[in-house]
């Protein structure tokens, strides 16, 4: 019998998973590494949760845009954007405490995009609005200001406590966040027109919820994937009411982040 040649990786010699194939032509054995490399995958997801994340933050900037042309808030609410200044400060405190670079990176872009969004829609917004935009901002830095002092002062001697309240804390605000589209699903029940959404948002939404739920489920986090599947879950209602109830003025500007 002619003798087989086996090419083995470090991986396997490492006790890794790798996929074996034979040439039938060379009788050469190739044990491909690459195949199952679990630090490819990861790597992949990780890619999406950033570009799909920051892709939907700077979804706020056409809104922004019109506000300042038009010199007046209209009828947009500011509460979008307190609420996603406190959902991405809450992350990236934990980011800090579980030395998480991805939760780290996307919440970092997302606090500074709506703070900045907050900051423009305060200069055009007048009397009674522009004094609940500073109390909205007094009371989110306040909210932010009064969990990281409890999990980095209070439970400093506690890590793993710390790191299990803050993220339950973080998860509950995205819960909070992510079912806000609740009440344009019912406007659109209500009309049975989605002339209210916009679909590359929705879609945007349901990439990014879905790439957090299975990187939450790669890094054994369930933290980040319980909240991320409830809003896929929620994404996935608002995809459908565009087959349900199509409506060709889907596209209008977004009023939000």
């Amino acid at each position: 019998e002619r003798e087989r040649e086996l090419r083995v990786p470090k991986s396997l010699q490492e006790g890794k998973k790798v996929f074996v194939t034979m040439s039938a032509a060379d009788g050469v054995v190739n044990v491909d590494d690459e195949a199952l490399d679990p630090g490819f995958l990861l790597r992949v997801f990780q890619l999406m949760c950033i570009a799909s994340t920051v892709a939907l933050f700077l979804s706020g900037i056409p809104t922004i845009r019109t506000l300042k042309l038009q010199g007046a808030t209209g009828t947009v609410p500011f509460a979008p954007y307190a609420t996603a200044i406190l959902n991405c400060g809450l992350w990236l405190s934990y980011g800090v405490l579980v030395s998480e670079s991805t939760v780290l990176l996307v919440n970092s872009i997302g606090l500074l995009l709506n703070v900045w969004y907050l900051f423009e829609f305060a200069k055009v917004a007048r009397g009674e609005q522009q004094r609940r935009v500073f109390h909205s901002v007094l009371a989110v830095v306040g909210a932010t200001a009064a969990v990281d002092a409890y999990v980095f002062v209070v439970l400093q001697g506690a890590p793993e406590l710390g790191s299990h309240r803050l993220g339950l804390i973080a998860a509950a605000s995205s819960i909070v966040f992510i079912a806000s589209p609740l009440a344009t699903i019912v406007t659109v029940v209500r009309t049975q027109s989605t002339a209210s959404m916009v679909f590359l948002f929705c879609v945007l939404n349901f990439v990014m919820a879905t790439s957090w739920t299975v990187y939450g489920q790669l890094v054994a986090d369930r933290f980040i994937q319980v909240p991320n599947a409830i809003g896929t879950f929620l994404a996935a209602i608002q995809l459908s009411m565009f087959a349900l109830f199509p409506s060709t003025q889907s596209n209008k500007p977004r009023q939000g982040p």
